[in-house]
């Protein structure tokens, strides 16, 4: 059974195609199809069409697909698990109120005393600065 014909092909293709996307996607305008980094030899044309490299998700922009180990992923699903991941990390932080718990950690060291030695020394080393770029004393003093 035939779905359509070369006349309906050239009519989705006039309706859809986009040239520049195109273009983005193969590389048709890029005049250095290789290119050296390292030693090694990029490729640079059609990086659609390129596998990924590394081992565990990383991939170049327009990668079709993510590896994992030697599990190969499209790049939907695998942006989609990650996402799902992080929300659920986040809700369970949430939940268990860590955030909080951390920052109460943290409070608890006395961190602010470091802090406002920390900010007093910066306006030590910023007044003679400040002193030498205002002529009125009163608005260095109000600085302070």
């Amino acid at each position: 059974m035939k779905l359509g014909g070369s006349d309906q092909l050239l009519k989705f293709k006039e309706e859809y195609h986009n040239t520049n996307l195109e273009d983005l996607l193969l590389s048709k305008l890029e005049t250095n199809k290789i290119e050296e980094y390292r030693d090694r030899l990029i490729r640079k044309d059609e990086p659609v069409f390129k596998q990924p490299e590394m081992s565990f998700g990383r991939a170049h922009f327009f990668a079709p697909e993510k590896r994992i180990f030697n599990f190969f992923i499209d790049t939907y699903w695998f942006n989609l698990f990650v996402i799902i991941i992080m929300t659920l990390f986040f809700y369970m932080l949430l939940l268990t109120e860590a955030l909080s718990n951390l920052i109460e950690l943290i409070d608890s060291y006395r961190y602010n005393d470091i802090f406002k030695k920390l900010v007093t020394d910066l306006k030590s080393l910023i007044k003679p600065i400040i002193k030498n770029n205002r002529t009125n004393d009163a608005e260095i003093n109000a600085f302070y």
